[in-house]
């Protein structure tokens, strides 16, 4: 969830004249942000719409509202020969990215399926020159899911530096990015030793984001893998 995933569309290129049009439906929980027509693959082919490198600010590569589908409208494409076995096949290369939504249908271990078909007609009268070509690919959805927790000793002695440690474990199946954790410390009588904070993951400590706002601090741009625990610790009086 919030990540990108990038698909690769390969199609297979008939010979002779063809017109071409690919459409990649996305399901609910994917939008689709870019698309590129990378370009031929073997044997030499041509495209009377699109050219290698072009991606959807151009008009044959459109993305359908709210990201829901990309058409790919190649129109009329030459295959590298005609019912001649020497001049082997071209393939087409397509890469499209979509956006990994925090909706209701994107859960831990849901799977989001997207399908891309393939209209092969006659450039001639639009006749089908073959049924439509249907692929799907499945995207397995993870989660972090984090947990917090802040500790100090049962007590202190007047005048005496509490050290604090507040624990974040990601229990999930995804990672956990771009976490601020922030501890205003609210009660008066509290205040940060300034200097005191260290950031440890599984034990080692590591460089991080920490700004001392007073009375508190706050840590940011954190980062936490499944199965990962980071503690932050300091000192108040």
């Amino acid at each position: 969830v919030g990540e990108t995933v990038t698909y690769e569309l390969v199609i297979t290129v008939p010979q002779g004249t063809a017109d071409l049009v690919l459409t990649d439906v996305m399901p609910d929980g994917l939008a689709a942000q870019s698309a590129t027509f990378v370009g031929y693959n073997n044997a030499p082919g041509a495209s009377s719409a699109l050219s290698a490198g072009d991606t959807d600010a151009v008009g044959g590569i459109t993305i359908g509202a709210g990201g829901d589908s990309v058409t790919f409208d190649f129109g009329t494409v030459v295959g590298p020969g005609e019912n001649d076995a020497a001049a082997g096949d071209s393939e087409i290369v397509v890469l499209v990215t979509a956006f990994v939504e925090d909706v209701t249908a994107v859960a831990d271990g849901a799977s989001l399926q997207n399908t891309a078909t393939l209209e092969v007609t006659n450039p001639v009268g639009g006749a089908d020159l073959q049924p439509d070509v249907i692929a799907t690919e499945n995207v397995d959805v993870v989660e972090p899911d984090v947990t917090i927790v802040k500790a100090a000793p049962v007590g202190a002695n007047p005048g005496e530096a509490v050290p604090y440690t507040i624990t974040l474990t990601n229990n999930g199946t995804g990672p956990a990015y771009d976490m601020l954790v922030a501890d205003t410390l609210s009660d008066p009588f509290l205040s940060l030793v300034g200097g005191t904070i260290a950031v440890l993951l599984d034990g080692n400590p590591i460089a991080a984001d920490v700004t001392e706002i007073a009375p508190g601090f706050e840590v940011a741009d954190l980062t936490l893998l499944p199965g990962e625990t980071i503690e932050i610790r300091f000192d108040v009086l």
